[in-house]
């Protein structure tokens, strides 16, 4: 008997068997390993005489799956359609939180304890969605906030005009001190295309916050203009 496998990477888990004499296929599915197995009877042997040659062991089949993990990054699907019908964006202001770690929640909370310059509490969180860096949130993780899902003006800018018409990004970290993670950068370039593309925002109205308001946010290592180049890309 001639055993042959061939294999390729799928997500699922199944096993499918096809009797066509004097041949056995099976596709064996194990995590994340797929097996193609085709058995060729000994000379004087037919196919019903096959059994149970193709069987593995419990603890072969952990082994071809031990540490392979089906895993599939968050953007590729992501649309980041809000609960209700969407205002007509016109900018894309990104922040850094400047500290190493934090969540929407350690955000929301923090930013319910500020005060508009007329003296009126916040709503909360001021950015429409929020980007981890494995420190409060898992590494590149997209969270749109109430704001986002809610459709209303956001309290990120300090400029009247940047909060009521302009999509607020804030990514975990300092980047005065390190540049954002890979992963960070990643999916903020997916969510912006997404976000451009769908209102129709020009590079130039991709923006960091220093851009509107004397600070040195996002800072001097997050890589604006090659996060730029992605909505001109789009844009094409």
């Amino acid at each position: 008997m001639t055993l042959t496998a061939t294999s390729k990477t799928i997500f699922q888990t199944s096993l499918v068997i096809c009797v066509r004499k004097p041949l056995v296929f099976f596709s064996l599915v194990i995590g994340s390993m797929s097996l193609l197995v085709v058995l060729h009877p000994a000379a004087g042997q037919d196919a019903g005489q096959v059994k149970r040659s193709w069987m593995i062991s419990g603890a072969v089949a952990r082994g071809l799956t031990e540490g392979s993990v089906a895993t599939e990054p968050a953007t590729e699907k992501q649309t980041w359609m809000a609960d209700i019908s969407e205002t007509e964006w016109m900018y894309i202001i990104v922040h850094h939180s400047a500290t190493e770690s934090g969540s929407v929640e350690s955000i929301h909370a923090d930013h319910l304890n500020r005060r508009d310059a007329n003296g009126n509490p916040w709503l909360g969180i001021g950015y429409h969605f929020v980007i981890g860096n494995g420190q409060g949130m898992p590494d590149g993780t997209v969270q749109a906030t109430f704001r986002w899902k809610e459709q209303i003006h956001g309290a990120h800018s300090g400029m009247s005009l940047y909060n009521t018409r302009g999509i607020g990004i804030c990514l975990i970290g300092d980047f005065q001190q390190n540049p954002p993670s890979h992963a960070q950068i990643a999916s903020l370039k997916q969510l912006v295309k997404v976000l451009a593309t769908r209102h129709r925002i020009t590079p130039d109205h991709f923006m960091g916050h220093a851009a509107v308001k004397p600070t040195a946010c996002p800072g001097k290592h997050f890589p604006l203009n090659e996060i730029r180049r992605v909505i001109s890309r789009s844009a094409s």
